[in-house]
């Protein structure tokens, strides 16, 4: 009997010991370190664009700004340990770049479409049943 539980004990500590190192190997801390940084709160890329897109007059210049992060943020996602999130960037990546065209040509009607695209796309992947899982909502 007590040889059965210290088997049934070991057998189990192995198989967390296993899952903790598979999620540990899938997951990818570069990503989620930027998608905070460039998609949470009021002074990041994402919140400068989302204000800058219904504007009358849109700043151009500050929105050149955002497109390094953005663009860092894709080929983090084209990158990523897990095949799944590389899979499931491309509707990120083109829509960053259609937000780069739409700003170098400085074409709002552009820029609002890009800007809904890449909100398509976080929903697509965080709401929508994609790799990024539910967040929480605010």
């Amino acid at each position: 009997m007590k040889r059965g539980l210290l088997i049934t004990a070991a057998i189990l500590v192995s198989a967390a010991i296993v899952a903790a190192g598979v999620f540990v190997a899938r997951h990818d801390w570069a990503v989620e370190e930027l998608m905070g940084e460039v998609h949470e709160g009021p002074a990041s890329p994402f919140a400068r664009l989302t204000a800058q897109t219904p504007a009358a007059a849109v700043e151009w210049s500050k929105l050149e700004l955002i497109l390094p992060p953005l663009d860092e943020m894709c080929r983090a996602l084209l990158s990523a340990n897990d095949a799944t999130i590389r899979e499931s960037s491309a509707g990120y990546v083109d829509a960053v770049g259609h937000l780069r065209r739409a700003i170098t040509e400085r074409d709002q009607p552009a820029l609002q479409a890009a800007s809904q695209s890449l909100q398509k796309s976080c929903a697509d992947c965080h709401f929508a049943g994609g790799v990024g899982g539910d967040l929480p909502t605010r």
